[in-house]
C-alpha cells in the first residue's frame, strides 16, 4: 500500500499603518520621506514623474523646470499649477510598508523520503531604488569614471525615445536624480526561503548496524525569488525608523546549498 503523509501550515498577516498624532502637529521630513498625520510612517516624499520629455515642444508646453532641461529628461508634475517645478510640488509618492505578509510550509513523507519547502511572500511593498537613481548616466558632478548599471545602455536618444531611462548627461542640469516617483518600484515578491529533500535508510538495515536513524539530506536557502523589482534584493534592512525602504544597493541575501548526514545512535 502506498502511503503519503502531507502537512501544510500557512500564516497570513496584514499591515495597516497610519499616523494619528504628531507632537506639535509638525511633520517629520527626512531625505526621502515624510512622516505626517493620516499617512504611513516614513512615506516616500518627492516629485511625481510623468515620464520623459520626448521633444522640445513637450518642454515648451510644460511648467518650467530648468534652463538646461532637454528632451530625454524626466518630466515632473506641476501639482500647484504655478508653471514652475520646485519644492512646492512635492507630495507623497509611495509607502515602504507592505499590506500583506504570508508564509506557507509544505511537508511530504513517502516511504523513506521526506520533502519540505517553505515559501515566504510580501505583497504591495514599495521601495525607493536609490541605487538605480545614483548609478544612472546622470550624476551629481562626480567622476565620469564611476560604474554604471547595465540599464543605462538603454538611455534616451533621438533614435531611442524611451520612457525608461534618461538621456546621457553627466552634469544633470534637470536634476533627474531628485527624489521622485520615477525611482519608486513595486517590490512585492515570493521567495523559496528553504527547501530540503531527505532519505532515511530502512529500519532493517539500521538494526544490523545498531543505529537508530541514518538520514542523508540536501537543502537550499533563498533558492529562488520571484519579483518585478529591478534592485539586487527586495528584502532590505533599515537604519532609520523614520526613513526606511530606501535601497542604496544593499547586498542580496546569499543563496546557500547544504548537504549532510544525520545519525542517531
Amino acid at each position: 500500500m502506498m502511503i503519503i503523509a502531507i502537512s501544510i501550515v500557512a500564516n497570513l498577516s496584514t499591515i495597516k499603518n497610519e499616523i494619528k498624532n504628531l507632537p506639535a502637529d509638525r511633520d517629520i521630513i527626512k531625505s526621502h520621506s515624510i512622516t505626517t498625520e493620516g499617512h504611513c510612517v516614513s512615506s516616500f516624499y518627492g516629485h511625481v514623474a510623468e515620464g520623459i520629455f520626448q521633444s522640445q515642444e513637450d518642454i515648451d508646453n510644460h511648467a518650467f523646470q530648468n534652463e538646461g532641461t532637454r528632451p530625454g529628461d524626466i518630466k515632473f508634475k506641476d501639482l500647484n499649477r504655478d508653471a514652475v517645478i520646485n519644492d512646492e510640488d512635492r507630495t507623497i509618492i509611495g509607502k515602504p510598508l507592505p499590506d500583506l505578509i504570508s508564509g506557507i510550509t509544505f511537508d511530504c513523507y513517502y516511504k523513506n523520503f521526506d520533502f519540505t519547502i517553505f515559501l515566504y511572500g510580501v505583497q504591495n511593498l514599495e521601495l525607493y531604488n536609490q541605487f538605480r537613481a545614483g548609478a544612472g548616466l546622470a550624476t551629481d558632478g562626480d567622476s565620469k569614471d564611476n560604474n554604471k548599471l547595465r540599464d543605462v545602455m538603454n538611455f534616451w536618444a533621438p533614435y531611442n525615445k524611451t520612457n525608461e531611462q534618461v538621456r546621457a548627461n553627466f552634469n544633470d542640469p534637470n536634476d533627474n536624480n531628485r527624489i521622485s516617483s520615477f525611482f519608486v518600484e513595486d517590490a512585492s515578491f515570493l521567495r523559496i526561503k528553504n527547501i530540503q529533500l531527505g532519505y532515511s535508510l530502512p529500519a532493517k538495515l539500521l538494526n544490523n548496524l545498531r543505529i537508530k536513524n541514518f538520514r542523508i539530506y540536501i537543502s537550499a536557502t533563498n533558492l529562488l525569488t520571484l519579483t518585478k523589482y529591478s534592485g539586487y534584493d527586495p528584502e532590505i534592512g533599515s537604519r532609520d525608523n523614520l526613513n526606511f525602504g530606501i535601497d542604496s544597493g544593499s547586498y542580496p541575501v546569499p543563496r546557500t546549498f547544504i548537504t549532510g548526514i544525520q545519525i542517531d545512535l
